[in-house]
C-alpha cells in the first residue's frame, strides 16, 4: 500500500502476517516506523514524531481513554460500555445513545450531530447549529446548559421521556413521574 497523501511520497504501508498488525516502511531512511501494540492488539503508540506520533491508553475493555496522556483528548464510558464523554482542545463533546447505537452528539459548543440507522447499519450522519433533537417526527427544543442536557441524556438514554436537571425545560416532553 502506497502512501498517497504526499506527493512523491516514499512511504507504504503494510500488514504483518505474523502479528496481523500495521508495518510503516520508509524508503529515504530505509527503516520501519515503530507502531507500537499492547497485548490485546491496541495501538499505543502511532509512530515518530514526522508522521505525527501520538501515545494511546485504554481501559480493560480496550475502550481508549487517553491520547497523549490526557493532553490530546481523553474519553469517558458509562456503566453501559458506552462512551458518554469526550475531552479534547476543541472542548468537550457528550454522547446520546438509544438501544445501544450512538444517537446523537452534542459539543460544548451547542452544535449537535445526530446519526441515522437503517436495520442496524449508520447510513447518515447530520450536523447542524440547532439546538434541538428530532427523534420520529417530535421536535424536542433543549433550554438549559450543555451539562444539564448532557447529563439527563446521558442517565435515561431516551431524551423525550423526561424533562431536563437543573431547573431547565423541555418542549414537547411529557415529565417522568
Amino acid at each position: 500500500m502506497q502512501d498517497n497523501l504526499v506527493t512523491g511520497s516514499a512511504t507504504t504501508y503494510s500488514i504483518s502476517p505474523a502479528t496481523n498488525q500495521l508495518n510503516r516502511y520508509n524508503s529515504v531512511t530505509n527503516a520501519y516506523d515503530t507502531y507500537t501494540y499492547d497485548a490485546a492488539g491496541n495501538l499505543i503508540n502511532s509512530g515518530t514524531g514526522d508522521i505525527g506520533g501520538h501515545s494511546y491508553t485504554y481501559n480493560a475493555l480496550s475502550q481508549i481513554t487517553a491520547v497523549d496522556g490526557g493532553v490530546t483528548g481523553s474519553y469517558q464510558y458509562d456503566g453501559l460500555d458506552e462512551r458518554v464523554y469526550k475531552y479534547s482542545s476543541a472542548g468537550e463533546t457528550g454522547y446520546i445513545y438509544f438501544a445501544g447505537q450512538p444517537l446523537a452528539e452534542l459539543s460544548s459548543t451547542g452544535i449537535w450531530t445526530d446519526y441515522i440507522y437503517a436495520e442496524g447499519q449508520k447510513i447518515a450522519k447530520v450536523s447542524n447549529a440547532q439546538s434541538r433533537l428530532r427523534l420520529s417526527g417530535v421536535n424536542v427544543a433543549y433550554t438549559s446548559g450543555y451539562r444539564a442536557s448532557m447529563a439527563r441524556m446521558t442517565t435515561n438514554a431516551r431524551a423525550i421521556q423526561a424533562g431536563l436537571i437543573g431547573g431547565g425545560s423541555c418542549a414537547g416532553c411529557p415529565r417522568a413521574g
